[in-house]
């Protein structure tokens, strides 16, 4: 009782904020959207009742809404992860989600799937728009590592080894390539904003440097935003879903 009251407080000392609906039904399972600033649209992978799981694009001009590409063997609550490579109209998705996971890459000049990659076991998808990578976390053997692939998603490469056991999730790379974020869960619960410089990855100087950890509560889908200096996500620290900023220089 005396939780649930301290909850309730919270919540009336933080008012809920007034949000702006982007569609007018909702759209089932969804995947993190990714933005394409110059387009003015963002692109999403949806999985809702009377359709087959897809990728759309939403106009964020007009709210009109078209159907890129299918999803194969969808995930239960996002449906995959996706990524966008804004110079080069790309989009990349994953595929057999149940299984090894592939990986499709869309052009979106074209209309078409350019590329299909099998059994690459690859989640959490992010482009670097800055330097022409495709980062991703590879699960292999119950470890979980933090690779990259170049811009003709040719070749994989390894950058970081995560010890055995742990889970790593929402990676992001800053605006201008040189920085990686992740969310990681500890051992009794709970969860850590680190930051790698790809610079000592590509040095073979294997560290990261934790930004933030809360013992209690979640640390989710942080990205960081435009100017580089901060990084922006959600937490339920009041009890309810919160979107939190933090300033990578202060700590705060």
């Amino acid at each position: 009782v005396v939780h649930q009251k301290e909850q309730l407080e919270s919540i009336s000392e933080h008012p809920v904020t007034q949000t702006t609906a982007l569609t007018d039904k909702s759209l089932g399972s969804m995947s993190p959207m990714v933005l394409d600033t110059a387009a003015n649209c963002v692109y999403m992978a949806v999985n809702y009742p009377g359709d087959f799981a897809h990728i759309e694009r939403l106009d964020l001009g007009t709210g009109k809404r078209s159907k890129i590409a299918k999803v194969d063997s969808p995930q239960l609550y996002q449906t995959c992860y996706l990524a966008l490579d804004s110079k080069g109209q790309r989009l990349f998705w994953t595929t057999q989600n149940s299984s090894f996971r592939g990986l499709r890459v869309f052009d979106l000049k074209k209309g078409r799937i350019t590329k299909k990659l099998n059994f690459q076991r690859s989640s959490c998808l992010v482009y670097d728009n800055a330097r022409d990578y495709l980062y991703a976390l590879l699960t292999s053997g119950g470890k979980m590592y933090l690779c990259r692939y170049d811009k003709d998603i040719n070749d994989r490469e390894l950058l970081y080894s995560f010890p055995f056991g742990t889970s790593v999730f929402d990676i992001d790379v800053s605006p201008d390539g040189s920085l990686v974020s992740c969310t990681l869960s500890g051992d009794n619960g709970e969860q850590s904003l680190i930051m790698f410089k790809v610079e000592d990855l590509e040095q073979a100087r294997y560290r990261y440097d934790t930004l933030y950890t809360s013992e209690d509560s979640n640390l989710g889908q942080f990205r960081f935003t435009p100017d580089g200096r901060s990084l922006v996500g959600s937490s339920y620290y009041t009890g309810v879903s919160n979107i939190w900023s933090l300033d990578l220089e202060s700590r705060e």
